[in-house]
């Protein structure tokens, strides 16, 4: 008798949730709203968002969103990420003298764009809408792959429904995103899994974040043949029997045997052959742009000079372990693919190749050319990466230990006469720092570095010279002469200057009131600045700004500055260092607090009176 009472119960709550809101229904009401009574400061708000997924068979899409100011006029244009959208409806609803006003939207306000070569999408763009409006859209698409439904927009949802349902059992792991919690219920039936929410909390747009995506609210979908991918050791052993992974690694290398016999020749140092081979294959084999977790055929790879970066690091990988170094290929998720959340053989979009000597592990990827030995795209530090042995598997940490240096001596000539100072700029800049400035000067076609510092205003750069540039695995160093002119605040013949010159920050990039997500920076890095100013004839140093020294917690990163007065200059120093690439959020204020006293410091004053 129980458990009929409890099916009776289960179906009825089943039925309470699973009702849905139909297409037209919007009620006067509705549009007279002039403010959600939970989210009350937004200026558009999804009033209904319902997901009817079949698997394998149709995906229906209904989505109502209220608009209540005109900074929400920007949900009126649409993007369908889908091809061949059926039965497509889309409507704006105004309230005028009572009564409601429907426009509807026509064929003239539908484009379909063709994103790649073989994938288009359509926009949509509703017309009429105004302060009060609702839009309203709903669509199918028959026989899509899907696994991924967002359950978090950037507005906030008053009601959700997602209903999957799997109709013949198929092998289905269904999931929601661990890192995040969300108001929502789940409901499982046998064939059907219903997920149901009011008043989802909406994403933030906040600055310095990987990807967004790893913090926002989704079901995960994983589909599988013939097997249940539950541990990551099923995952290795997949990528080790699938040809374009483990059996293409294994395959004949006589291809490229006499090629590299000739590049190493007698070099018997395992680390300094790993680098010829690896700085030969940067050298010979093109980039595509494009990234995989494997390649098809290594020697089609090796004989065209060209492949995409899946290709060209377990061709690296099959050329190292024929010369008898300890090398295996390690999958990573870039942070546009998203992070790596449970065992399956899609959490990963890209491979790199991991070489264990005397203890060490490296990790290197052939593919980019401006990278150093062992210095893989920030793009891939993204978790842990997943090295695949012959008969084991391992997680490694995709961690960046070394700081990125930029560090520039300044000397500088004080001119009081046109309120200008001259000097020449000496700078090192290395690691990931080189790396962005060698792809900008390679990529650079209507300007270059000094371009940019010339569009600095009253700055004039002169004799501008680069070292390095073409060697990824060398410190990179530039040097020029400038004028910086109008610099000099002259009030009753005492001289006012910023101590850092051009070099400072008017604005603090890190203002946002509260932060939700961890602060992505790329890698950790060290601004080094040192300047010294001659002091001018005829003048002494009335005053100069006082020293700083702030520091983060847990170690995260510092600020310290000081002037002095050395014989007749005087000296300004400036380091700032930030020793991890990815911070908690919680240390947000700090590092608020560390940027707004570099703004400060940038603004302050090194004053010189006349003797």
């Amino acid at each position: 008798m129980s458990r009929y009472i409890l099916l009776l119960l289960t179906l009825s709550v089943l039925q309470g949730y699973s009702q849905k809101v139909t297409f037209g229904d919007v009620t006067l009401n509705d549009l007279l709203q002039e403010q959600d009574d939970v989210f009350p400061d937004e200026h558009a708000i999804v009033l209904y968002k319902n997901v009817d997924f079949n698997f394998g068979r149709v995906l229906v899409v209904h989505e109502r969103i209220k608009v209540y100011s005109s900074e929400g006029f920007e949900y009126a244009d649409w993007i369908i990420p889908y091809e061949n959208v059926k039965d497509l409806k889309a409507s704006t609803y105004n309230a005028e003298n009572g009564e409601i006003i429907v426009s509807e939207v026509s064929r003239a306000n539908i484009f379909v764009e063709k994103v790649s070569k073989d994938e288009e999408i359509q926009k949509l763009s509703f017309p009429n809408v105004k302060e009060g409006s609702i839009i309203e859209l709903t669509y199918n698409i028959e026989f899509v792959g899907l696994n991924t439904i967002y359950t978090q927009e950037f507005l906030p949802i008053k009601k959700l429904r997602v209903n999957i349902y799997n109709p013949k059992g198929i092998n289905l792991n269904i999931r929601e995103n661990p890192l995040v919690t969300l108001p929502i219920k789940k409901i499982n039936t046998g064939h059907n899994q219903l997920f149901t929410g009011t008043n989802i909390p909406p994403l933030k747009r906040e600055k310095f974040v990987g990807n967004i995506n790893n913090y926002r609210g989704k079901i995960l979908i994983e589909f599988y043949r013939s097997y249940i991918t539950t541990t990551w050791g099923f995952v290795a052993r997949i990528y080790r029997n699938v040809d374009w992974f483990g059996k293409e690694l294994s395959r004949s290398s006589g291809y490229f045997r006499s090629d590299i016999r000739n590049l190493v020749k007698n070099e018997t140092d395992t680390l300094k052959i790993a680098k010829k081979i690896d700085t030969y294959l940067k050298e010979t084999i093109n980039w595509d742009g494009y990234y995989s977790r494997g390649s098809e055929n290594l020697k089609k790879i090796y004989t065209s000079k060209e492949g995409d970066s899946g290709d060209i690091n377990l061709l690296l990988t099959a050329i190292l372990r024929d010369q008898g170094i300890n090398a295996n290929p390690m999958l990573v998720a870039t942070k546009r693919y998203g992070r790596i959340m449970f065992p399956h053989v899609r959490a990963f979009n890209a491979v790199v190749c991991a070489v264990k000597v005397d203890n060490e592990t490296y990790l290197l990827d052939a593919s980019r050319k401006n990278a150093a030995f062992a210095q893989i795209p920030t793009d891939f530090i993204n978790g842990d990466g997943f090295i695949i042995y012959d008969n084991d598997s391992e997680f490694h940490p995709l961690k960046l230990k070394d700081h990125s240096k930029n560090t520039l001596i300044v000397s500088t000539q004080i001119n009081p006469e046109d309120l200008s100072v001259t000097g020449e700029v000496k700078k090192r800049i290395t690691n990931y720092f080189a790396w962005k400035y060698r792809d900008f000067f390679e990529d650079a076609k209507d300007g270059t570095y000094k371009d940019q510092l010339d569009e600095i205003e009253f700055l004039t750069v002169e004799n501008f010279e680069t070292e390095n540039v073409d060697n990824p695995n060398l410190p990179l160093t530039l040097a020029y002469n400038f004028q910086y002119e109008d610099y000099i605040e002259k009030i009753d013949e005492v001289l006012y200057l910023e101590p850092l010159l051009y070099l400072g920050s008017k604005e603090n990039l890190f203002n946002e009131d509260n932060r939700i997500y961890p602060i992505d920076l790329d890698f950790p890095q060290i601004e080094n600045y040192i300047i010294n100013f001659k002091i001018p004839e005829g003048y002494k140093v009335e005053s100069l700004p006082q020293p700083k020294h702030l520091q983060i917690e847990e170690d995260i990163g510092s600020l310290k500055f000081n002037t002095q007065q050395i014989g007749g200059n005087v000296q300004v120093s400036l380091a700032i260092q930030l020793n991890d690439y990815l911070i908690s959020a919680e240390y947000y204020n700090t590092l608020t607090r560390l940027y707004d006293e570099y703004v400060n410091i940038s603004k302050s004053k090194i004053v010189l009176s006349k003797l």
